[in-house]
């Protein structure tokens, strides 16, 4: 044991001739089928993190903090987010909220420990470990850096699950009724399909919307309250008018 690692310690030959111990955890451990010697030789040509860095979907660090929070925003949270190498067509993508961008390359070049130069000196990557990385990439004439992470959960099922709480959310909200109305917003009927449609909403359109809206579109509950704001309200429901982008909505507490 060395600090926090545990492995065993080995007996070893070196090329040259020299003996002694060598602690296992960082020493590739195997077996022989046929000449050792030849073995050793193409497993020491191999490049385990260059192998990992080809072989992953590597997705945004802030996924995991998404899952870890219980918070997951679906406009950043989806199957094509990420950087993805495709060694066949020689190829890397890497798509972010807001940025999409693709990069044809010959070779991935090791130009230190654990760090890679991509398609030429526009990419570049600093491995830590197999499970993570650092991505630097151009980007409106700025080097930007992004880390990546192996993201292991079924990305499917926890977009579905998401789905699934918004969801129950509106159903809880259209059980209670499925009309709202007041003096200070008018009158909202609420349908199937998480639908709304708003009549009489008056001057609170100048004041709350973010472009003249005729008054249909669908609920959506996008956002997560503060422990302080929960100690005071249900939750935030967001309005998606059919005039607005696809990631743009008027939401109240």
């Amino acid at each position: 044991e060395i600090g926090s690692y545990r492995d065993f310690w080995y007996r070893v030959l070196t090329d040259d001739g020299y003996q002694g111990w060598c602690f296992g955890y960082f020493l590739p451990v195997f077996q022989s089928a046929g000449d050792p010697l030849t073995e050793a030789a193409a497993l020491k040509a191999r490049d385990p993190l260059l192998e990992a860095l080809q072989a992953t979907a590597w997705r945004p660090e802030f996924f995991q903090e998404m899952v870890d929070n219980g918070r997951i925003d679906l406009e950043r949270f989806s199957p094509e987010i990420g950087f993805f190498l495709d060694p066949a067509r020689r190829q890397a993508l890497l798509s972010l909220p807001g940025f999409r961008q693709s990069w044809e390359y010959r070779e991935i070049n090791n130009v230190g420990p654990s760090r890679y130069v991509i398609a030429g000196p526009e990419l570049r990557v600093a491995m830590s470990g197999p499970d993570r990385m650092v991505l630097t990439y151009p980007r409106k004439e700025q080097q930007l850096a992004q880390v990546f992470i192996n993201f292991t959960p079924d990305l499917t099922e926890l977009i579905e699950a998401e789905k699934a709480r918004r969801q129950a959310l509106f159903q809880d909200l259209l059980h209670r009724g499925p009309v709202m109305t007041s003096s200070a917003y008018g009158r909202i009927r609420l349908s199937e399909g998480m639908r709304f449609d708003w009549e009489g909403f008056g001057r609170l359109a100048d004041q709350a919307f973010l472009r003249p809206v005729a008054g249909e579109g669908v609920v959506d509950f996008a956002y997560h309250l503060s422990r302080e704001l929960a100690a005071s309200f249900d939750g935030v429901i967001t309005f998606r008018f059919a005039e607005y982008g696809p990631s743009q909505g008027t939401s109240f507490l």
